[in-house]
C-alpha cells in the first residue's frame, strides 16, 4: 500500500483517496480479561490485546495519509490499568470484540465509558446466568440461541458509577443508566466457530476480518432457524443489526476493496477426490488470487469425522469465488464418473 502514493494527482484527489481507504475495512480490537494474582478473573478489569492494538496503516504511509487518518481516528483508552497506552479507534467503523464469555460486567463497564461505540462482537459460547468469579448475575437465558442472549443484554443496565475517562480527551466520572448495548450501538456480531483451523475465539491477529458463519454450523443448528427468524423479525423495529459471523483471514488490500470470504461444503466421501495433498487448482488460484482453507477434520489425526467438510474460500471477488466453487464441483463430478 505504501507504493501507491499518487504523486501526480492534485492534493484534493489524494486526500479523497486516503479518506475512502480509511473507511474501506473495519478494524477489530479484541478486549481480553485480566487475571489477578490468585489466578481468578478480575471481572471489573480489562485491556485491549497488543496484537489488535496496532496503529492504522494510514498513519505510516505519508504525511497526507496521516493527516487524513487523524481526522477519522480518535484516541481511546481501552484498559482499566495505566500500563496500556491509547488506541486509535473509529467509533463509527471499527469493532470492539469481547473475546471471553461468562461475565458481561466488563462489557457493561466498557460501554458505559464509551457510549459512542457503534459496533460490538462477542463469541457464541457465553455462559449462563451467574458469574462464579464475582457473583454478578447478568440474567442471560442460554447460549443455545444467540438472540436470547441479545434480548437479555438489552434488558441489562449499566453500572451506576464509572470512574474512568470515557476517552483520551473525554470527561471523567459520569453516571449512566441505559440499556446494554448503548443507544448508539448499531451492529452486534455473534462470532461462531466453523470447522476451519484458523478460526479461534481469542488471541486473534491484527487485520482479522469477519466472514460468513459456516455452512456446517448452520446445518447442525437448522432446528433453531425458525426461532432466529422470529427474533430477527421482533428486533426489526429497532436500528440495531444482529449478524452471525466467523473470524476470517485479513483482506488483501493490494487487490482492491471488493474482496469477499465464502464457504463451500463437500461431502466427506467426495473430499478425497479433490486430492488436496497435491494442491489442486494451482493455476486457478494463482490467476484469481483466492485462497482455500481445508476443514480441520479433514487433516490426519482428527477423529469423529462429520458428514460434510467445510472449505473456506478467501480473498476473492464474487465472480472469482464462484469460479473456484464451480471448479471444485466439476472436479468431484469428473472423479465420480
Amino acid at each position: 500500500m505504501g507504493v501507491f502514493t499518487f504523486p501526480k494527482l492534485v492534493p484534493e484527489l489524494r486526500c479523497k483517496i486516503w479518506h475512502l481507504a480509511a473507511h474501506s475495512t473495519p478494524r477489530i480490537l479484541e478486549i481480553q480479561a485480566v487475571w489477578n494474582a490468585n489466578g481468578r478473573r478480575a471481572c471489573k478489569e480489562y485491556k485491549v490485546t497488543s496484537k489488535t492494538n496496532r496503529t492504522p496503516t494510514m498513519m505510516h504511509i505519508n504525511r497526507e495519509s496521516r493527516t487524513e487518518a487523524m481526522r477519522i481516528y480518535q484516541k481511546y483508552i481501552f484498559s482499566t490499568s495505566d500500563d496500556v497506552g491509547y488506541s486509535w479507534f473509529n467509533p463509527h467503523l471499527d469493532i470492539i470484540y469481547f473475546s471471553f464469555g461468562r461475565c458481561t460486567r466488563v462489557m457493561e463497564i466498557l460501554l458505559s465509558r464509551h457510549p459512542e461505540i457503534t459496533k460490538i462482537a462477542f463469541p457464541w459460547q457465553w455462559h449462563t446466568d451467574l458469574c462464579w468469579d464475582c457473583g454478578f448475575r447478568d440474567d442471560l437465558a442460554s447460549d443455545i440461541n444467540p438472540f436470547r442472549i441479545w434480548r437479555a443484554l438489552k434488558k441489562s443496565r449499566f453500572p451506576a458509577q464509572c470512574d474512568q475517562p470515557a476517552s483520551h480527551t473525554g470527561p471523567g466520572n459520569h453516571t449512566r443508566s441505559e440499556p446494554v448495548p448503548g443507544a448508539n450501538t448499531r451492529e452486534v456480531y455473534f462470532v461462531l466457530r466453523p470447522q476451519l483451523m484458523s478460526s479461534k475465539f481469542s488471541g486473534i491477529n491484527s487485520g482479522v476480518t469477519f466472514g460468513p458463519p459456516g455452512y456446517v454450523f448452520e446445518m447442525k443448528n437448522s432446528r433453531f432457524s425458525s426461532a432466529w427468524e422470529c427474533e430477527e423479525e421482533y428486533y426489526s423495529c429497532i436500528d440495531t443489526k444482529v449478524k452471525s459471523v466467523s473470524l476470517a483471514p485479513p483482506m488483501k488490500q493490494t487487490r482492491g476493496t471488493d474482496l469477499k470470504h465464502s464457504f463451500i461444503i463437500v461431502p466427506t466421501l467426495d473430499f478425497s477426490k479433490l486430492d488436496f495433498l497435491k494442491e489442486p487448482f494451482p493455476e486457478l488460484l494463482s490467476r484469481t488470487g483466492c485462497e482455500i482453507e481445508v476443514s480441520k477434520f479433514a487433516r490426519p489425526g482428527f477423529t469423529g469425522k462429520p458428514d460434510f467438510y467445510e472449505l473456506g474460500i478467501y480473498n476473492g471477488t464474487d465472480e472469482e469465488i464462484e469460479e473456484v466453487k464451480c471448479a471444485i464441483k466439476k472436479k468431484i463430478e469428473e472423479a465420480s464418473s
